[in-house]
């Protein structure tokens, strides 16, 4: 008896106000809110124990006040669920402007494009690929890379 009492131990695996989950605010570039637990969960536990945290957290809305409810830690130990806390918004935030969606929706379009004009290019450069569309027009793989070079069309 003794044996399971040196061996095992009740262990806070989750703590209160502790940041569990780092979200993305919808349409504001860079800013994320913390996402906290709203109370302990313990367990019996050894050094072999595996401890598994699951967070879950729905789409945000365009606002939350700090403490209201955006997900959830679920905690798993040898693959059992032992209890689970809410994660709450550690501060609150406000809804994006219309002027800021708009900016956000152009800025990832931009950046869209972009990432597809890289990756176009990569594939020319691994296909050796020198033409783009009809045979008239010679576009070399530099037009599209990050350093200015000559572009020439109809090998002018």
């Amino acid at each position: 008896m003794e044996y399971a009492f040196t061996r095992y131990e009740s262990k806070a695996l989750v703590s209160q106000d502790e940041v569990y989950e780092e979200v993305p605010l919808p349409y504001h570039w860079g800013e994320s809110v913390e996402l906290v637990a709203t109370k302990d969960v313990s367990a019996v536990v050894d050094d072999s124990s595996e401890v598994e945290r699951r967070v879950t957290t729905e789409e945000l809305p365009p606002s939350a006040s700090a403490g209201e409810e955006l997900g959830k830690v679920e905690v798993l130990v040898n693959g059992q669920s032992v209890g689970s806390s809410p994660l709450v918004a550690k501060e609150g935030y406000e809804e994006a402007f219309l002027w800021d969606r708009a900016w956000y929706a152009v800025e990832g379009l931009a950046q869209r494009v972009w990432a597809w004009l890289l990756g176009y290019s990569s594939l020319r450069a691994a296909t050796g690929m020198t033409r783009f569309g009809d045979e008239s027009l010679d576009i070399k793989f530099s037009r599209f890379s990050t350093t200015p070079r000559s572009c020439h069309a109809d090998g002018v």
